[in-house]
């Protein structure tokens, strides 16, 4: 998996986050709420019809994943385990973070 940049469409829609993976482009959206509704991704939609057959994630501090009008939406930290499996990397998750479950790895 690499990053490779954010983005924005021909009418100035934006996405945080694109990556480029062995199946195609994934438009990420970055979201520091944890219920998003499909009006926190215009900007998603919007990349993803202009960018035919990549896929939209959406990054949330949701305690667990749902989905938005078929956009798959992860807690950050399943995210990162998701997509950066190795190698690990040390993150360090304040005590009083409702996703402190001792010391935490992850790939980067």
């Amino acid at each position: 998996t690499y990053i490779k940049y954010s983005r924005r469409t021909s009418q100035g829609a934006e996405v945080d986050l694109v990556l480029e993976t062995g199946s195609g482009l994934l438009a990420v959206e970055i979201n520091s709420k944890s219920q998003v509704h499909s009006s926190d991704l215009r900007g998603l939609y919007s990349i993803l019809a202009e960018n035919k057959g990549a896929k939209g994630i959406c990054v949330t501090t949701a305690d667990r994943p749902y989905e938005v009008n078929d956009i798959e939406c992860l807690p950050w930290l399943e995210f990162l385990h998701k997509f950066f499996p190795s190698p690990p990397v040390n993150l360090f998750i304040s005590r009083q973070s409702p996703y402190y479950e001792g010391q935490q790895t992850c790939g980067l």
